[in-house]
């Protein structure tokens, strides 16, 4: 079975997006910082010593809603964008407080259901052909 990486290494790790690195934007939401995944992937989250509280997660609606209720997101609400969904506590948007490890879940999470995402649009034109 392969590691998980770490939240730093997976920072660091190339897997979905070009750039090769995640980016970590600061102060988009009052205090909470946003972790970009891929441009329509990200995670509002603020660090407070060992707790990672998350505001809200907005991932591919591939994203495995089962483990997300596991951790503890119950709301799910469209985004702006079709097939963009956010991950909420509850209809009163507020933050829900994780542990390093849940944090590192909800990367795995949204990573995988990413790549799924990615992978119907790849099955889907493997054999079309221009008109």
């Amino acid at each position: 079975m392969k590691n998980i990486p770490t939240f730093e290494e997976f920072i660091n790790e190339n897997t979905v997006n070009e750039s090769g690195e995640y980016k970590v934007k600061k102060e988009v939401w009052r205090d909470f910082d946003s972790l970009e995944i891929t441009g329509n992937d990200r995670i509002q989250f603020k660090q407070d010593g060992d707790k990672w509280i998350v505001r809200v997660v907005t991932a591919s609606d591939h994203v495995d809603k089962r483990a997300m209720a596991k951790l503890g997101f119950k709301s799910v609400t469209q985004g702006s964008i079709v097939g963009v969904v956010n991950f909420w506590q509850d209809n009163m948007e507020r933050p829900l407080t994780l542990t390093k490890d849940e944090f590192d879940e909800i990367i795995k999470i949204v990573d995988s259901g990413w790549r799924s995402h990615a992978k119907s649009f790849a099955d889907f034109y493997r054999n079309r052909q221009p008109d």
